[in-house]
């Protein structure tokens, strides 16, 4: 078997496609991470009574339970709703609805989740509930839930990280492939 012998020309011209394999998988992990950083967001409301009308909260936000994004303070917690935006389809002529929940505060409407979603509407209203619930119930000091629109949406964002990896991986083992190609030549 003979080996052919690699120029400095046909090394850099694969040096130069490995470059292009870790561009396009960085571009491909680079859309994933950046939608996994919307619909990976977990909010924890948690609530305390100091009057009897004064609810006060922190909204602690993070991704995916594990990265911190960040605190707000909500005074004045009233009450809870699930907010309904919907359009019509150009497509088919249906009707297509987003849905989030929001607080309504005294310092006026605070999001609960990072964005809205379409899907899952039983349970924002299962999540408004609890903390109406809570806020109507005088006899509760303090109270605490955690919102997440985690879900099938993941799939496609876990699809996108993971060819990521794949095509970078791959830029790796070709660009080793070269090299090692390259020292046994010589």
């Amino acid at each position: 078997m003979t080996r052919k012998l690699q120029t400095p020309v046909s090394l850099g011209i694969a040096l130069k496609n490995s470059a292009i394999i870790f561009l396009c998988g960085f571009v491909f992990f680079g859309v994933g991470a950046l939608f996994l950083s919307g619909a990976g967001q977990i909010s924890i409301l948690t609530c305390e009574r100091v009057e009897t009308t004064q609810i006060n909260c922190i909204l602690d936000r993070n991704l995916l339970g594990v990265i911190p994004l960040g605190e707000e303070p909500v005074f004045g917690l009233h009450e809870a709703e699930v907010t309904t935006s919907c359009r019509e389809d150009d497509d088919d002529g249906g009707t297509s609805c987003v849905y989030s929940v929001n607080l309504i505060t005294s310092q006026g409407v605070v999001s609960l989740g990072s964005q809205i979603s379409s899907g899952e509407y039983d349970s924002k209203v299962r999540t408004v509930r609890q903390i109406n619930n809570s806020i109507n119930n005088l006899e509760t000091p303090s109270f605490s839930t955690q919102y997440d629109d985690i879900g099938i949406q993941l799939m496609p964002i876990a699809i996108f990280l993971l060819v990521g990896l794949g095509i970078i991986f791959f830029g790796f083992y070709s660009l080793y492939a070269q090299m090692t190609e390259e020292t046994a030549t010589r």
